[in-house]
């Protein structure tokens, strides 16, 4: 029998890609899993607007689509924890420049070289529309099945815990290594005359929230105002694990909010919560 489990995009497994573009006149490099064709011609990836390589695709319409392979997982991966706001990716990879302009990672077996013909905005998400130009293949992946063409998968439900990157016929890497170890940490934020809400919109205004929210590891990163003290913001974020937690505490991200924390003279009080089975008792309870 089957249950609806709410508005849940779960067209997965989905390809992993690193989309590479020139951002002032230097590669850049996001990882992205919401990449797929459209019709026979064309090809379509979903990027949060606050991405830098977003300007440079705007800028120069050219890009490439990169197929990760579990030789270079770790290098991919994490080409969607770091930001190229702040740190430059230019070094990242070895590359080509293909014939069309755009940058191409030397160690995917398969890159796709694509023009933009049109970005349709969705959600605070830039959607590119890209004509294919050319594609560039390795001869250890012609010729041979289609099924061992692709040797990593990904499958990434947005904000669901069990989340792995899948390999044909076998797990490569779990990226929510145990669901068991997550939890959330409510910050309650208190400042005076609406500093509080102030600290929000400018977090968010400049793109510092999406960019946690991109972290590898953040499940979930959301605000919520009180209604009995207009004064107060409560945040909760969700995370993996604390080695999660830990990479973002050493990240320029978190020098940023502590920047705006100073700015905005606010105080915190913090909660820790690891997430509990619910009895079965109390779900009578619960209106779906």
């Amino acid at each position: 029998m089957k249950r609806n489990i709410g508005a849940v995009p779960a067209l997965y497994p989905c390809p992993v890609v690193v989309v590479g573009a020139m951002v002032d006149g230097k590669p850049s490099w996001t990882l992205a899993a919401h990449a797929g064709t459209v019709a026979h011609s064309h090809l379509m990836v979903s990027l949060v607007k606050a991405h830098y390589i977003n300007k440079g695709i705007r800028e120069n319409k050219e890009l490439s689509f990169n197929v990760v392979d579990e030789a270079w997982l770790k290098k991919a991966d994490r080409m969607g924890v770091i930001s190229g706001n702040r740190t430059d990716k230019s070094e990242v990879f070895s590359y080509s420049i293909g014939e069309n302009g755009a940058p191409i990672i030397n160690d995917a077996k398969v890159s796709i070289e694509c023009e933009v013909d049109g970005d349709y905005e969705l959600e605070n998400f830039d959607n590119f529309i890209c004509r294919i130009q050319a594609t560039y293949a390795d001869d250890c992946v012609l010729n041979v099945r289609w099924e061992d063409r692709l040797p990593c998968l990904q499958a990434r439900p947005l904000r669901v815990p069990d989340i792995r990157i899948l390999r044909h016929r076998e797990c490569c890497r779990q990226v929510w290594e145990d669901e068991r170890m997550s939890f959330s940490m409510n910050l309650y934020y208190k400042g005076g005359n609406g500093s509080a809400r102030a600290f929000v919109q400018e977090m968010v205004s400049s793109g510092i929230v999406d960019e946690i929210r991109c972290m590898d590891g953040c499940l979930r990163y959301e605000y919520f105002v009180s209604l009995s003290d207009p004064e107060t913001v409560l945040l909760i974020d969700t995370w993996r694990d604390q080695k999660a937690l830990d990479e973002y505490h050493a990240s320029p991200l978190m020098d940023a909010v502590a920047m705006l924390r100073e700015k905005y003279d606010l105080h915190m009080k913090a909660e820790r919560y690891t997430e509990a089975s619910m009895p079965d008792e109390d779900r009578s309870f619960i209106r779906n």
